[in-house]
């Protein structure tokens, strides 16, 4: 009986997409926006690292140059987020969608040909809204009505995920559901995944006997970085949100004591404040 790894983890991913160019090309013609008939046909892979290059929180997994049935190019690349760090604030004006990000130290250069950025989310960054596939532009932070040229974000929150919810390609559904459904408690995968040549490929190599003890070794490391990640941020987010609520109390003329039991601050630190 087979024992897969998390599908979604960059040491998998990059083992999956980082090395067999069908399954990327099967991977971003499913979940990219292209234009109908100018699927790709080709790629050619940007840089090519170890495995174990990507077994803590890099962001990148796979950039590829594409080339597509009518010959046109345009780059695009895969990048997995796992930390609460990450937000994601969507703008919607007249009637155009802009996307700002944060907790990101990514910078865009100027772009001479498209550049498709396919963000696989584990975690919930809109909870207002039911929708997990956001197609953005992006702007820049020191003028947000200036979009970025030939930047397209693409965020995916897998969380959210419903097969069917979205009148995809058939491909659409079964790469999601191959990202959502498989894990380390999965005996039998469901026919639809195990069937289709693609998802079978895959699941062949995230068998955890097909992993070597250094790559191992970077899979459980990964699982510690994201651990560690997000007690850090939970932490500082919590001391900054009791740091604001002392404030807002102390600013409405509270009482000391009152401040210090909702807050948990001391009278010193609040005085400081």
């Amino acid at each position: 009986m087979a024992r897969y790894l998390y599908p979604t983890t960059n040491i998998t991913m990059f083992k999956v997409f980082g090395k067999n160019p069908d399954l990327t090309i099967s991977f971003l013609n499913a979940l990219l926006p292209l234009d109908n008939g100018n699927n790709i046909v080709e790629v050619e892979y940007i840089k090519q690292t170890d495995a174990l290059d990507n077994q803590l929180l890099e962001n990148n997994v796979v950039d590829v140059k594409c080339t597509g049935a009518d010959g046109s190019q345009f780059y695009a690349e895969i990048q997995t987020r796992w930390s609460d760090e990450f937000e994601l604030k969507i703008e919607t004006n007249d009637n155009k969608t802009t996307v700002r990000t944060f907790g990101s130290k990514k910078h865009y250069p100027v772009l001479p040909l498209p550049f498709y950025s396919l963000n696989l989310l584990d975690l919930i960054v809109d909870k207002k809204s039911e929708n997990f596939y956001h197609y953005c532009d992006s702007v820049f932070d020191f003028d947000t009505n200036q979009l970025i040229e030939n930047l397209k974000l693409i965020y995916i929150e897998l969380p959210k995920f419903k097969s069917g919810k979205i009148n995809k390609a058939p491909m659409f559904d079964i790469w999601l559901r191959y990202l959502t459904e498989i894990d380390e408690k999965t005996k039998y995968p469901s026919e639809e995944l195990s069937t289709n040549p693609f998802i079978q490929k895959a699941l062949g190599i995230i068998e955890e006997w097909k992993f070597s003890e250094g790559e191992m070794y970077a899979y459980e490391k990964f699982w510690d970085s994201v651990s560690v990640e997000r007690s850090v941020f939970r932490t500082a987010y919590n001391e900054g949100y009791n740091e604001g609520l002392a404030l807002g109390m102390k600013e409405s003329g509270c009482p000391i004591d009152e401040i210090k039991k909702a807050t948990g601050l001391s009278e010193e630190e609040i005085n400081k404040l």
